[in-house]
């Protein structure tokens, strides 16, 4: 008897964590120095084309291990631009310390800062970036769970949590991403040159080929050339008499192009021309120095502009806007965030830098409201002093409720008189709801329960007029196609987040996952009133079997593999059966059957993760990845009988086996 005991799964939750790791790297970089990714938050730097150029000589093989010594040179041309908020680099960012990478029922990475004002930053730099992917080299030291081989670090992000020095972000499972979809465009081009393989004996001139492999080309169809400005980059400061490095990057264009850069000055109506000078296009970097004698003008924002001609048309490119302040000056930088989110009660730190003030110099700053045509409203003033370049604001509770959710902006006052020009600076607008407000903390992303296990929700709640208002709680079955549908209801009070308790249902065999929705809605008109949580599993346990019989512990019945007889072997033109048919003819009953006496399998599983993509609005589901714990056992007892004698190659037809039910999708 052979009753062998599959597992198809076994879940171990596996840590890999190591320190800081060098980046050295055996690649030379020839083209420009650009910093493609910002070093204080691994978000790119700039959305400007950016080149490069990797060149591995001989000498660079024989330290690369993995490399083959028969390669003379590899060059690589690569032209690219990054998408400038879809990816983080971990690699690039100075401050953080270690890399903890964690498989298991929950993926997560586990980054370490320097301090925790470094992981607060960060944390809220990337809450507002809506960046979706993170990235990370093999020197932080991740491992297959499987081979223990170093890993790349390349995954979607779900959420982002911090505790101190440490930023938790969950990932998702997903094992098709490509690192290209962190570039709008990108196009490359590989030139290989290798020597000829020795074979015993050493050739005093080894003969060379050159083969040029054409990449994947990913740029952008709309134009068959591109001219992108890269420095100065944005918002930087520069002072009068300083040089400044302007550069740029272009494509498909002829290198002898002339080329003008002017700067220019922003002013109302029409920009100042301040100075030019003409260069060619292949220069690609060159050093200007904003003139000593530069008129003191209360406008302090300035551009180059670079003008040239292709095929007898004109063009204009402008590089982004800095500052070259000759009167005092401030500018606003972050935090606060663009769409940056604050409630009433929290405290809003401000960031700004000065240019030209004395020590003792104090400006006005105002925390204003947005709205239409009419005039901002002005809701609170403050004094600082302009060297500070921070200040912590309180959001006032005293908000006026109906005005629901609004933006709101601080403004920089630093005028000396009401003739004074240009003399008031504003920050980035932020959002502060006022409407109530619930955001589910608890089920966790991945978090999968049992049926008939009690549950306990949490959340946080704010503006609630009344912590005992009824929230309206469903949990629902999240379809890909059709409309989510209901499962169960009940309500807590606003304020038992950490006690409201729920027993979850029996619920159908699927690989659909579940979410709470919680409801306040006050009136059917009411918008704004609900909120999701994370999704969840109910994993769905089986226990089942295929022709067994439980009273008897043996197969219901036998089941025939093979079977020969004189009606189904003759007449034939097999010479070795010739014989068997001669006998046949003679009335003798001759044949031969293999059957499976006693084959039966029992198996009992559970569904523990069901992973489902559906991308861009497409009619069906991209991508379906189901993990469970399953338990077969399989019973295969044969007997044999025959009253001839022959030999034969092949398969026999063994009944497929299920180990388990069919399972629905709904869609």
């Amino acid at each position: 008897m052979l009753i062998p005991v599959i597992s198809l799964l076994i879940i171990i939750e596996t840590r890999v964590i190591i320190g800081r790791p060098s980046f050295n790297s055996i690649f030379h970089a020839t083209a420009n120095k650009l910093k493609t990714f910002d070093s204080i938050t691994g978000l790119p730097a700039h959305s400007n084309v950016f080149r490069q150029t990797i060149d591995i000589d001989e000498s660079s093989t024989l330290r690369g291990k993995s490399l083959s010594t028969n390669i003379r040179r590899i060059k690589l041309n690569s032209s690219a631009k990054l998408d400038p908020k879809i990816c983080i680099a971990l690699d690039a960012i100075e401050s953080l310390e270690s890399v903890q990478c964690i498989f298991g029922s929950r993926q997560q990475l586990v980054l370490a800062f320097k301090s925790s004002a470094d992981a607060r930053f960060l944390y809220n730099k990337w809450l507002v970036s809506g960046a979706k992917f993170v990235n990370g080299g093999p020197v932080w030291d991740c491992r297959n769970v499987t081979t223990q081989e170093t890993i790349i670090i390349f995954q979607r992000i779900s959420t982002f949590r911090i505790k101190n020095i440490q930023v938790f972000i969950e990932t998702y499972k997903d094992t098709n991403i490509s690192p290209l979809i962190c570039f709008t465009n990108i196009s490359m081009h590989l030139t290989w040159e290798q020597g000829s393989v020795t074979t015993g004996r050493k050739t005093t001139s080894p003969s060379q080929r050159q083969t040029k492999v054409p990449v994947a080309n990913l740029k952008s169809l709309r134009s068959s050339w591109s001219f992108d400005p890269q420095r100065p980059l944005g918002d930087e400061i520069f002072y009068t008499g300083q040089t400044i490095e302007v550069s740029w990057s272009y494509s498909n264009m002829d290198p002898k192009t002339s080329l003008e850069i002017v700067l220019y000055r922003k002013q109302l109506l029409f920009d100042a021309e301040i100075n030019k000078i003409t260069t060619q296009m292949n220069i690609l970097q060159l050093s200007f120095v904003i003139p000593a004698t530069l008129e003191t003008s209360s406008n302090d924002q300035y551009y180059f502009k670079f003008h040239f001609s292709r095929s007898l048309i004109s063009y204009w490119k402008s590089s982004a806007l800095f500052y070259i302040p000759t009167l005092p000056s401030i500018i606003p930088r972050e935090p606060p965030a663009i769409n940056e989110v604050f409630y009433p009660g929290d405290i809003v730190p401000l960031s700004w830098q000065n240019v030209n003030f004395v020590a003792a110099s104090q400006i006005t700053v105002r925390f204003r409201r947005a709205r239409p045509i009419i005039p901002d409203a002005n809701l609170a003033t403050f004094t600082v002093l302009a060297t500070a370049n921070a200040y912590n604001f309180t959001i006032p509770t005293s908000l006026d409720r109906a005005d629901n959710d609004k933006y709101y902006y601080f403004e920089f006052d630093y005028c000396t008189s009401w003739l004074s020009l240009n003399c008031k600076k504003t920050a980035n607008n932020f959002f502060v709801p006022l409407r109530p407000y619930v955001r589910p903390t608890f089920p966790g992303v991945d978090d999968w329960f049992s049926p008939l296990q009690t549950v306990i929700l949490e959340w946080i709640s704010a503006n609630f007029a009344n912590v005992n208002d009824l929230l309206t709680i469903k949990l629902r079955r999240s379809n890909y196609l059709l409309p989510d549908s209901d499962i169960d209801t009940f309500t807590c009070t606003v304020n038992s987040s950490g006690s409201c308790s729920w027993t979850l249902p029996v619920v159908e065999k699927s690989f659909s996952s579940y979410y709470f929705e919680f409801n306040w809605c006050k009136h059917w008109y009411s918008t704004d009133c609900t909120a999701k949580s994370n999704q969840f599993s109910i994993p769905t346990h089986a226990i089942g079997s295929w022709n067994y019989d439980e009273q008897r512990s043996q197969a219901l019945a036998s089941k025939t593999l093979y079977s020969a007889s004189c009606n189904t072997m003759c007449p034939t033109s097999d010479i070795e059966l010739l014989y068997i048919c001669q006998m046949c003819g003679k009335g003798r009953s001759i044949g031969m059957q293999v059957n499976c006496t006693n084959c039966w399998a029992t198996f009992d599983y559970s569904i523990v993760q069901i992973e489902i993509e559906r991308k861009d609005n497409s009619p069906s589901l991209d991508k379906i990845v189901v993990r469970m714990n399953s338990h077969v056992s399989v019973n295969l007892d044969f007997s044999i009988w025959a009253d001839y004698q022959h030999s034969f190659d092949g398969w026999l037809p063994l009944p497929s086996i299920p180990i388990g039910p069919s399972i629905q999708v709904s869609i």
